[in-house]
């Protein structure tokens, strides 16, 4: 069963593969789509829209799990535009990955890690079904990582959702 995790920032949506098989979880692949600057907003989403929908056939992806932007991020001081920018990339892929019927699991970190039944994120980081996958902390960038986590999230909740 393979699922792809996605971390957007402002300007790019980071993604990874994950696949679970008889030999552990292992991860497929791991890349970005970059928005084009020279776009409106507007064409970036529906471009990207596509883009994921395509690359969620193409490799084969049976669940998706999507990180928001966090709460404390508008605290903090940073980039608001930005911010706001990232919330719309979010929402277009959630809106997109419906409508073409694939499962999504949808929440900032620690909210899925409650999903996937931890804590929290560093405790999710701990347990048995996230150390089956070998390499994960040199994964890079950080979002390259996040999407890996999230991936990993979705598949253990997609897994308990078909064996039951």
């Amino acid at each position: 069963m393979r699922s792809l995790g996605i971390r957007c920032t402002s300007d790019a949506v980071y993604y990874a593969v994950v696949e679970a098989g008889d030999d552990g979880v292992v991860l497929v692949e791991k890349n970005k789509f970059q928005l084009a600057k020279s776009e409106l907003l507007g064409r970036n989403l529906a471009n990207l829209s596509r883009d994921v929908v395509d690359a969620v056939r193409q490799l084969r992806v049976e669940t998706v799990g999507i990180k928001l932007v966090e709460r404390q991020a508008f605290r903090t001081g940073g980039a608001k535009s930005g911010l706001v920018r990232r919330m719309h990339l979010e929402g277009a892929l959630i809106s997109a990955l419906g409508a073409a019927g694939v499962p999504t699991t949808v929440g900032m970190s620690n909210e899925l890690a409650r999903l996937a039944g931890s804590q929290s994120m560093k405790a999710y980081r701990n347990s048995d079904d996230f150390r089956g996958l070998d390499g994960y902390g040199n994964i890079r960038p950080e979002e390259a990582q996040e999407a890996a986590y999230v991936a990993l999230v979705a598949l253990t909740i997609h897994s308990r959702e078909q064996a039951s």
